[in-house]
C-alpha cells in the first residue's frame, strides 16, 4: 500500500482499510535542517498559502511545498472541495505550518488546535464510507486511530515548535 494516504482510507492497495500510518514527508524535509518546508491547503487559508509559497520561493537553499489537493477519485464533490479543505484544517487532519531554518523559531504552525469532526470531514469521502459501509467495526477501529494519530501529531508540531524557539 502507497504511504501516502491516511490510516483508515480505502484505495487501490488497501481494499480494507489502509492499516498504517501516513508518511511524514514534511518533518522528513526538516530533519535535514536546511529545508524550507510548507505545508498548506489554498481552500482553507489562502493568505497563509500565498505567504508560504512565497517564503518557499524567497528561501535560498531546497524547498518543499506539500498542499492538500483533493482528488475525484478520493469520491469527493468537486463542486465543495474547497469547503473540504476547511474542514481538513479544522478537524486537524491536514495541518498548515512552514519551516525557515534561517528563523531562531523555525517552525510556525498556522493551524489551530484540531476541533472539528473528523467523522464528519471522512463523510464527504467515499475512500473512508465505503469501508465504513463494508465494515462498520473496522471502520470505527481505524477512525479512532486516526483520531489518535491527529492529536499525537498536534502536540509533536507543538512541542518542536516550542522546544526551538528556546
Amino acid at each position: 500500500a502507497s504511504n501516502s494516504p491516511p490510516w483508515g482510507a480505502v484505495g487501490k492497495f488497501a481494499v480494507g482499510g489502509k492499516p498504517t500510518r501516513k508518511k511524514a514527508l514534511g518533518l522528513m524535509a526538516m530533519a535535514y535542517g536546511n529545508v524550507f518546508v510548507g505545508q498548506i491547503a489554498y481552500g482553507a487559508n489562502p493568505m497563509h498559502a500565498i505567504k508560504t509559497i512565497r517564503a518557499a520561493e524567497a528561501y535560498p537553499g531546497p524547498s518543499i511545498l506539500i498542499a492538500y489537493a483533493h482528488c475525484i477519485a478520493q469520491g469527493v464533490n468537486m463542486q465543495t472541495a474547497i469547503d473540504l479543505q476547511k474542514d481538513a484544517v479544522n478537524c486537524g487532519y491536514w495541518m498548515l505550518y512552514s519551516y525557515d531554518p534561517r528563523k531562531d523559531n523555525p517552525l510556525e504552525i498556522a493551524s489551530k488546535e484540531p476541533k472539528g469532526s473528523l467523522e464528519e470531514f471522512e463523510s464527504k469521502q467515499n475512500r473512508f464510507n465505503i469501508l465504513k459501509r463494508m465494515n462498520k467495526e473496522t471502520y470505527q477501529k481505524l477512525q479512532g486511530e486516526l483520531q489518535k494519530q491527529i492529536d499525537e501529531r498536534y502536540q509533536l508540531y507543538q512541542s518542536i515548535a516550542q522546544t526551538d524557539a528556546k
